[in-house]
């Protein structure tokens, strides 16, 4: 069993990441905008009540 030395590793030393679609970036970043607007306004009209 002789390994060659300029053999690469067999497994990645990196960590796979996690692969993520438009549409789901698009998702999140939508409801976070909603969940800040939201909280903004929100307090306003709190305030002004």
């Amino acid at each position: 069993m002789s390994k060659v030395p300029n053999e690469p590793p067999i497994e990645s030393p990196e960590p796979q990441q996690p692969e993520w679609s438009r549409r789901q970036f698009l998702v999140g970043t939508a409801a976070i905008g909603v969940a800040g607007a939201v909280t903004l306004f929100g307090r306003q009209s709190l305030v002004n009540a």
